[in-house]
């Protein structure tokens, strides 16, 4: 039977039938009496070969059926189904409101951990002021791989994990809510089903192409499709790709290809490709502004189980986060972090240092209390530091400072 592509799909040789050519081939050649039994050491070396050739025609398998939305999973459906306008939603953390009780004026900051009786731990995103007796704030879940685990009832939060003070106590009088695991492929692809293609027509189309050239770091394209100029200074009616990375020629070419007619693209730098009929098409977009992040730590050890080396590890799972070069020695190490357009919050990076999946940040044990700041000088004074669509965050070691109080 013919094997490979074919009018029904890929053809898979088995194993049976790459072992059976093998032998058909080696009698040819070498002789009708040769040995190719199972103990002789030319059938040894036979079956070897048939067994590798087995997970190499496996594999060839495996990439023709991923380049199609039904037969492909994971990342390669990522890669199908971007180009055609529509992306994966991600895992979610539940937000809950915790409510602090104790001394009046007794602040809360921002990045306070608390946790329920089996563990799961939450943590303030905002920062309040006692009045009354108490005060409510905002908190996330603080793992990501929660997902609907995180959806806790209410009142099951009632442990602090970071002393604070003048604070008593904490509970949640409403349940959590909004936890949720990353959308499994069946649910991309019926998802994908019922809502339709939007390929060639919409801002994710192009931004899931451009996103898939290797050498783009981020894009982001943001559309107006309204009447008037919008805040950011976009006109009517157009699209804003703000790219970090790839070439001008690369990215013409996806612009050619997939950019919507009748869209007017919008930025500062331009890239002209010439269209199959030879006609030169100019499109604009943007790159993003670095802009320089600073941060202060404060951290309060339990010297029992804080290890040598960990500063240099609290540094690298702030850049994780945030995105910039990591120097430890003379090795210097990029992280993408949030990406463009992404505010900088000092409770993520308290959160970073009990291992983020999302950033693939490392615990750190040994961290009774921790305070951030950041900001765009130091000393940095700040819990949020906003950046605009056309902006990139990049944190780099020499501007995180590490104090021990």
């Amino acid at each position: 039977m013919m094997s490979g592509v074919s009018e029904q799909g890929f053809v898979r040789k088995s194993r049976e039938e790459i072992l059976s050519e093998l032998e058909e081939g080696y009698k040819t050649r070498l002789g009708g009496d040769i040995d190719l039994s199972i103990v002789s050491e030319d059938g040894i070396r036979m079956r070897i070969l048939a067994d590798e050739l087995d997970k190499i025609h496996q594999l060839a398998e495996k990439i023709f059926y991923s380049n199609f939305a039904h037969t492909a999973s994971g990342v390669s459906l990522d890669r199908v189904l971007n180009p055609l306008g529509s992306e994966r939603q991600p895992a979610k953390r539940s937000i809950v409101v915790l409510r602090f009780s104790g001394v009046d004026d007794a602040v809360v900051p921002a990045g306070i951990i608390c946790q329920t009786n089996n563990g799961l731990l939450f943590i303030t995103i905002e920062s309040g002021v006692l009045s009354g007796g108490h005060v409510d704030v905002n908190a996330q879940a603080l793992e990501i791989s929660y997902g609907v685990n995180g959806n806790v009832n209410a009142n099951s939060i009632t442990t602090i994990n970071t002393a604070i003070s003048g604070i008593d106590s904490v509970t949640n009088p409403e349940p959590s809510r909004g936890g949720r695991a990353i959308e499994t492929d069946s649910e991309y692809l019926n998802r994908f089903i019922q809502e339709g293609v939007n390929g060639g027509s919409s801002a994710a189309n192009v931004q899931g192409v451009l996103n898939n050239i290797p050498s783009v770091l981020n894009a982001i394209v943001y559309e107006n499709n309204t009447d008037f100029t919008d805040v950011d200074g976009r006109p009517p009616h157009s699209m804003e790709a703000v790219i970090e990375g790839g070439s001008s020629e690369e990215i013409g070419e996806v612009f050619l290809r997939n950019w919507p007619g009748g869209i007017e693209s919008y930025g500062l730098e331009f890239t002209t490709v010439f269209d199959n009929k030879g006609v030169p098409r100019t499109y604009y977009f943007n790159r993003p502004t670095d802009v320089l992040v600073y941060v202060k730590i404060d951290v309060v050890r339990d010297l029992n189980l804080w290890m040598q080396g960990s500063e240099s590890v609290i540094k690298t799972n702030c850049i994780k986060v945030i995105g910039g070069v990591d120097t430890i020695a003379s090795t210097s190490t990029y992280y993408k972090g949030e990406g463009t357009g992404a505010d900088v919050f000092a409770w993520k990076l308290i959160a970073a240092q009990s291992a983020l999946q999302e950033f693939d940040s490392v615990k750190v044990l040994g961290i009774k209390s921790m305070t951030v700041k950041v900001g765009q000088t130091s000393p940095a004074i700040q819990d949020v530091l906003p950046i605009n669509s056309r902006q990139r965050s990049k944190l780099i070691t020499a501007n995180i400072q590490v104090n021990f109080i």
